[in-house]
């Protein structure tokens, strides 16, 4: 409980310490993302930023994950949910953009499956995206850490992901590009630690963007989580996944 109560400390004094003259007029960006997949199931997720200065911004990021197992398969109780705020550093030109955040995970999947408990999880995380005319693409590393243990119900769960995707435009409204994201966890039993693979994917992307951002694309292909986990009898998986981009 006392680490959960000095994480929520320093979130609020980060974002208390970000101050602004009234008479300037600062950018500012808000979109609200729907993703669909077979493993995570659907989470919608929203994010936002301000400017602070010609070259940083103050970002905030929420997710609501809405897979039954991430809340013990109550039927939609106790679910994961996210919250989190990092600075975003805009150079060459607005070419590359990277996106260190922090966030703050409430429920009980990671925490040993009892009660919902804030701070169940920590999430530091980075993205990175490069684009120009022609070539974009956008990388992740995210990492879910358990922090608080609070039932022996199940395992203390830690989680890791990583996301490379590189795009090429064919046109300003359409991109064909590649798709590739690794997910594991450990599961934590006295001590002991235990790693699975959740899955690897890898295949196509075509994302269809219009002129005002709004974004729709699809990611299908293999999931070769099989082969990584050493299997008898290996079989070639698939996956897909799908992303919706609104901003206002």
């Amino acid at each position: 409980m006392k680490k959960s109560i000095i994480f929520c400390i320093f979130i609020f004094v980060v974002i208390s310490n970000i101050t602004f003259s009234e008479e300037e007029q600062m950018s500012s960006s808000f979109s609200i993302s729907i993703s669909q997949d077979p493993a995570f199931g659907f989470y919608p997720s929203v994010a936002g930023s301000f400017e602070i200065s010609k070259f940083i911004n103050f970002t905030f990021y929420g997710t609501f994950w809405t897979q039954d197992i991430l809340g013990g398969k109550q039927g939609g109780t106790n679910l994961f949910t996210e919250f989190g705020v990092g600075l975003g550093f805009s150079l060459f030109q607005g070419s590359l953009y990277i996106n260190p955040s922090i966030g703050v995970c409430g429920g009980n999947f990671q925490s040993g499956g009892g009660d919902p408990v804030i701070a169940d999880a920590i999430s530091p995380n980075l993205n990175i995206n490069y684009s120009n005319d022609k070539f974009s693409c956008s990388m992740a590393l995210i990492i879910w850490k358990h922090l608080r243990e609070k039932s022996n119900n199940k395992p203390f769960i830690d989680q890791f992901e990583y996301i490379i995707s590189p795009s090429y435009y064919l046109t300003k409204n359409f991109s064909l590009g590649l798709y590739y994201d690794h997910y594991f966890y450990n599961s934590i039993i006295k001590n002991n630690i235990r790693t699975t693979n959740g899955f690897m994917w890898i295949g196509p992307l075509v994302r269809f963007t219009l002129k005002n951002g709004m974004s729709l694309s699809l990611a299908s292909g293999f999931d070769l989580v099989d082969y990584l986990e050493n299997v008898d009898g290996p079989q070639l998986k698939e996956f897909y996944k799908m992303v919706a981009v609104l901003p206002f």
